[in-house]
């Protein structure tokens, strides 16, 4: 931290990008316990027709989809050099 016990812009950037890093991470995790969501609501009882559970299907794989591409830019986009962990590469 600097001086005064505010961060600098270099050190503020490094935090935002490992978070990022960490969400990218995170995201397939996410991803897999919303796909097995309506299965273990369910209980072993018929509540999604098929045609609802082909919806949430797709609705889920395209916020996955605009989620994925979201981290991608942010991760990519900077091009400053710096590895994932916001140390420098050589």
């Amino acid at each position: 931290m600097s001086e005064g016990g505010r961060t600098s812009p270099s050190e503020y950037h490094a935090y935002r990008r490992r978070r990022t890093a960490y969400a990218a991470r995170i995201a397939p995790a996410i991803g897999l316990f919303l796909f097995i969501l309506p299965v273990l609501a369910a209980g072993g009882r018929d509540v999604l027709t098929t045609a609802g559970g082909a919806v949430y299907v797709f609705v889920i794989w395209g916020i996955l989809i605009v989620v994925s591409a979201f981290l991608s830019r942010r991760l990519v986009g900077d091009g400053d050099g710096d590895d994932l962990t916001g140390n420098p590469r050589e």
